[in-house]
């Protein structure tokens, strides 16, 4: 059975640091970290610094370190600006 996934963007004022499908990602707000699963509902939050997991598919993980960010996910797609 394959693994559910959602497109992922995580960019800065001069590059994209990341661009993939993902199964899930962890980032953390001021309430603490939190995972975004495949199909969630719209949702947008301020994000405190730390990494940011992305575990892609066939279990391959990328981390992203960010300073601050604003991440914002709707139909299945999820885009963090960061260091902003």
């Amino acid at each position: 059975m394959s693994e559910k996934t959602f497109k992922i963007k995580i960019i800065n004022a001069d590059s994209v640091l990341a661009e993939t499908d993902a199964v899930s990602v962890t980032a953390s707000n001021r309430t603490g970290r939190f995972d975004i699963l495949s199909d969630h509902q719209p949702f947008l939050c301020l994000l405190q610094s730390g990494d940011v997991i992305i575990r892609k598919p066939g279990n391959g993980i990328q981390t992203v370190p960010i300073s601050q960010g604003v991440l914002r996910i709707a139909d299945n797609s999820a885009v963090i600006l960061v260091n902003i």
